[in-house]
């Protein structure tokens, strides 16, 4: 739900509306999309997502299966092991590009 909120912001500081978020974590991506709120301080992050997807027209938020998306779920790892904030406007990160290549087909 943080990584969710926090690319939400970056979004719309960036001025990269609209936005459809794809996660992995289906639960999150259910309670998001749902009407109830949890009682817990995730409640309060899901509540601030609700507030941007509201007030960001065609903005979403959907699940889509880690085995679908592998770019996306090293990128997450990635972050995982990365101390502060790190942002790449330019330049591709290396976990994605050798994702991505190592599923484009060899030509001899």
């Amino acid at each position: 739900a943080v990584a969710i909120y926090r690319g939400h912001l970056f979004a719309k500081d960036s001025g990269l509306l609209p936005i459809c978020d794809e996660s992995d974590a289906q639960m999150v991506v259910n309670i998001i999309n749902s009407s109830s709120v949890p009682l817990s301080d995730v409640g309060l992050i899901i509540h601030d997502i609700r507030l941007f997807l509201v007030g960001s027209p065609g903005c979403c938020v959907t699940f889509v299966p880690r085995l679908v998306n592998l770019a996306a779920h090293g990128l997450a790892k990635f972050g995982l092991s990365i101390d502060g904030n790190l942002y790449c406007m330019e330049k591709c990160p290396p976990v994605v590009a050798q994702t991505v290549l190592g599923d484009c087909p060899r030509q001899a």
